[in-house]
């Protein structure tokens, strides 16, 4: 399953600091695990946890990714069958 690119946009980085900084110092004797620190940097951004900043989050754009050629409208509206009817086969 491919990574799904979540942003966060912080409107005062001071303040993400200071409370990213007093979760990080609850425990100074381990290092927090990978789901433990995507909680408190959402915490931090204000977000109740990870979940919660990631159902909120709109997608970002794949950069990858190429987009759908659309059809021709105009071959298409010229199109008997787009119109809804097809035309009378005849000889």
């Amino acid at each position: 399953m491919p990574r799904q690119s979540i942003p966060l946009a912080i409107a005062d980085l001071s303040q993400f600091s200071r409370a990213l900084g007093a979760q990080l110092a609850v425990r100074p004797d381990r290092a927090p695990s990978h789901l433990s620190l995507l909680n408190m940097l959402a915490r931090a951004a204000g977000f109740r946890n990870f979940q919660h900043l990631r159902a909120g989050a709109v997608p970002a754009a794949d950069p990858h990714r190429r987009p759908r050629p659309r059809p021709n409208r105009s071959i298409c509206a010229a199109s008997p069958r787009w119109r809804g009817y097809s035309m009378p086969r005849g000889g």
